[in-house]
């Protein structure tokens, strides 16, 4: 029996290619022959993720909304995301739109370049840089009294 804030789900039918099975059949544990979704199966269409309403189930998902019921729509979240494309925040960080909380979260990766503000001291006949660790210090090169920037 579920608790009163879980779901009780029957059997999942997620296929690899992502495609309803239409002649969907298994056998229960009484041997019997079950042609069909029960109530609460899901299954899994290139249109996103659906829940059985009723046992015996043989209609397809995509065309048949009194028996199915859908779960989760992937072209809505699709559609959803690419409304909301990935951002620097405040912080430097990309955020990206978490379509559960309908609210941009941090990814806690900066946003930045190969370049990264680097910084340049002399410590008695080295020049030291600083980078920040993007590895533009590569790309200096002492020749001699002469520095050079490979581009």
């Amino acid at each position: 029996m579920a608790e009163k804030n879980s779901i009780e789900l029957g059997n999942v039918a997620f296929t690899d290619q992502g495609d309803w099975i239409s002649d969907y059949n298994y056998i229960d544990e009484n041997n019997q022959a079950i042609n069909g979704y029960d109530a609460n199966d899901l299954v899994h269409t290139e249109k996103g993720v659906f829940l059985s309403l009723e046992d015996n189930n043989t209609t397809n998902p995509n065309e048949n909304v009194e028996k199915w019921r859908s779960w989760l729509n992937v072209q809505a979240i699709i559609d959803e995301v690419s409304k909301h494309p990935q951002r620097v925040g405040l912080n430097g960080n990309w955020e990206k739109w978490d379509v559960a909380k309908q609210s941009y979260v941090d990814t806690e990766i900066a946003a930045r370049g190969g370049i990264f503000y680097p910084s340049f001291d002399i410590d008695g006949n080295d020049l030291v840089i600083d980078d920040g660790n993007s590895m533009i210090v590569d790309r200096f090169v002492m020749d001699g009294n002469e520095l050079s920037i490979i581009l």
